[in-house]
């Protein structure tokens, strides 16, 4: 069963269900240019090596990676820690944000398909994150500017040793599961 969606989770559908209709697209797939395929309720179900505790909202569509938000003792109407899942990586896990207001302003400028990278690349990922992107496709830009709008979302720069702080912060909650023995 599904907790009570946070409040600006909920905002953030309201958005892709609103600019869906106008555009005769699904809700859950609207935002897939900007790197937010959505789970439109959150899942519980997801891969071996998402965290318990979590649901699922989005994925970038590439290489399995999705983000959850915690529905344990760490979060708070203000406090809701965001949680990237990696299954191709060694490190499948990592706390994003600390918020949704602020995982929304990571992905202010170029949405949010490269978060990854800020692991990979971590000066790189900094400073594309910290830009418009100067060849963005016409509908990714304005699919950008509308979340922009309709969720008023701050610029938050992204910050490769406040991601490695926050997932420090909340280790205890983001355990990977162990890998599931082989039928």
């Amino acid at each position: 069963m599904t907790p009570l969606l946070p409040a600006r989770l909920s905002d953030l559908f309201a958005a892709a269900k609103a600019v869906a209709t106008a555009f005769n697209c699904s809700p859950e797939g609207i935002f897939d240019p900007c790197g937010l395929i959505m789970d439109i309720p959150p899942s519980t179900e997801s891969y071996w090596c998402t965290p318990k505790g979590v649901h699922t909202f989005a994925r970038t569509g590439g290489d399995g990676v999705h983000y959850s938000y915690f529905t344990v003792d760490a979060s708070t109407e203000s406090v809701t820690p965001i949680v990237m899942t990696r299954p191709a990586a060694d490190i499948q896990n990592h706390i994003v944000a600390e918020s949704f207001d602020e995982f929304f302003g990571l992905g202010f400028h170029v949405g949010w398909f490269a978060l990854e990278q800020a692991f990979y690349d971590p000066v790189w990922a900094e400073a594309y994150f910290s830009t418009p992107e100067a060849d963005a496709k016409e509908f990714k830009a304005a699919a950008l500017d509308f979340l922009r709008t309709q969720l008023e979302i701050k610029y938050v720069p992204l910050q490769h040793a406040r991601l490695l702080a926050l997932t420090a912060k909340y280790a205890e909650y983001i355990a990977t599961p162990p890998l599931p023995s082989e039928a």
